[in-house]
């Protein structure tokens, strides 16, 4: 069962780390793209610039050998015959898109030698002013050159760079091919060392943590990665073997002071003359804040308690024990309930701090006269079932704990053959609050659909639909504490039975 338990949280540890590992290779990837494509960028725009200044001194050879050219050939027509063959061989040995264009002194066109261009490259060569440089034309460039010679004639040589872009997008589509490839060889790389120094010593400690998180302080992480994760995890099991030193001394603790309040509760007592008693005792935790006693008196009375202490816990079940040997003792003393609960009241002020209260039910069964005598502190006194009907029967006074001159009012109920009286604390009566609270309608329904059923079996029926309504409830369940008792026929003798 252990196995299925914890296969969620494993399953989460495994998510954690797989989200983890993918996050770190994103990352990793996207540093390395980041790098690589600033590298690609940086060496784009060098190579152009490289390719683009080997262009442009190519042109100023060209330029220089046209003006040696015009210095031979002074007849205009056989200068621009010389200039479309010097044009098409350029083309023949290096692309298309070549222009040469000379100008005379007055801006007249002496000679248009067009190679693959058209007359924007004309009008962008007759429109520029520097000596070299890159003109955009549409959406391609055009490196020219510009030379004057002592005449004033202007030589202009022009070219498209295409044939440069081409093959530096070429150059670019092979860097980026093995970039991928390196960037994919690194991500692997670096992905199984994290896996191996990060992810898995952090998978081991979110699983021993997750184990931790559910109170199993056996969890330990196994050391492994780099020194800082094995120092951690030993720091880890160091900490969680205190702590499951420490639950272990708090368990056995726990289980001394359950024990302590179970012996609290009445277990074998001698007969009661004329009455049938049983208990039950559920508490939310290993101890309570409620109790009930039942206890004979030496003139063959019985004395019967409910006890509920403001929350549950250690820190309650202290206290309960001290109110039960409180009255206990005060009603050995006086058979004043009145002044009994007023006794018990200074007691409880005496021995316990400011904001602890105490509700409590306290009464005396007398087979003489057949009576139920009680005072109700901030109770409810029970519920009195009488001929096949229940009623509810109320507090006589403030709860205990709250002011040391408070007074309480006895009641006197006299019994017959048959008729019970049942004890409950607010665990039973505010079970299912918010939602569906049994409150004593609740109670008064079950008594009343089965009025001659055995003690036992109607507490065990208000049990379960308390702890049906708890169970729908967001509000945390209260401990549950039942004491009923039935009068018999005579003396006859009766026994206390515990459910």
């Amino acid at each position: 069962m252990k196995r299925d338990t914890d296969a969620p949280h494993l399953a989460r540890n495994s998510r954690k780390g797989t989200s983890l590992g993918l996050r770190l290779t994103l990352a990793v990837a996207l540093i390395a793209a980041a790098g690589l494509t600033v590298s690609a960028v940086v060496h784009y725009l060098r190579e152009r610039q490289s390719q683009i200044s080997i262009l442009l001194n190519h042109h100023e050879e060209q330029v220089q050998m046209l003006i040696l050219a015009r210095s031979a050939i002074p007849d205009n027509r056989a200068f621009s015959t010389y200039v479309n063959r010097v044009c098409d061989k350029m083309h023949q040995d290096f692309a298309p898109g070549y222009h040469v264009l000379v100008l005379n002194h007055d801006n007249t066109v002496l000679v248009n030698a067009v190679e693959h261009s058209g007359p924007e490259v004309t009008k962008a060569l007759m429109a520029a002013r520097d000596r070299r440089g890159v003109v955009p034309i549409g959406s391609r460039e055009l490196s020219y050159v510009m030379a004057t010679d002592k005449s004033g004639t202007r030589y202009l040589i022009g070219q498209y760079c295409d044939p440069i872009q081409k093959a530096l997008e070429a150059e670019i589509l092979r860097r980026v091919l093995i970039a991928v490839l390196i960037e994919g060889a690194l991500v692997a790389v670096i992905l199984l060392v994290v896996k191996r120094w990060v992810l898995s010593p952090l998978g081991e400690l979110s699983r021993a943590e997750s184990q931790w998180s559910r109170r199993d302080f056996s969890a330990r992480a196994r050391a492994s990665g780099p020194k800082e994760f094995r120092a951690l995890a030993n720091d880890f099991n160091s900490m969680t073997a205190e702590i499951e030193h420490t639950e272990h001394l708090r368990h056995a603790e726990l289980e001394r002071a359950q024990q302590i309040q179970k012996d609290l509760l009445p277990a074998t007592l001698p007969p009661m003359p004329g009455l049938e008693v049983t208990g039950l005792f559920r508490p939310v935790e290993s101890v309570a804040g409620d109790l009930y006693d039942v206890f004979p008196l030496a003139d063959g009375c019985t004395g019967i308690s409910i006890v509920d202490v403001a929350g549950h816990g250690i820190s309650a079940a202290l206290l309960t024990g001290v109110v039960k040997m409180s009255i206990q003792h005060r009603v050995a003393e006086c058979r004043d309930l009145s002044e009994v609960i007023r006794l018990v009241n200074q007691d409880l002020m005496r021995c316990s701090g400011q904001g602890v209260f105490v509700t409590a039910c306290v009464g005396i069964w007398n087979p003489a006269d057949r009576t139920w005598t009680y005072v109700a502190a901030g109770h409810l006194a029970g519920v009195l079932m009488c001929r096949g009907d229940a009623d509810t029967l109320f507090s006589t006074g403030a709860l205990l704990g709250v002011m040391a001159d408070a007074e309480w009012e006895t009641e006197v109920l006299a019994l017959h053959d048959a008729d019970r009286v049942l004890l409950f604390t607010d665990g039973v009566s505010s079970a299912g609050e918010p939602v569906d609270p049994m409150g004593p309608e609740g109670i008064l329904r079950i008594l009343r659909e089965a009025p001659s059923e055995p003690l036992a079996r109607q507490m065990t029926l208000i049990l379960e639909d308390a702890l049906r309504r708890s169970s729908l409830s967001p509000v945390s369940r209260d401990d549950i504490t039942m004491v009923e008792f039935e009068v018999l026929p005579g003396t006859q003798p009766g026994q206390f039975h515990a459910v």
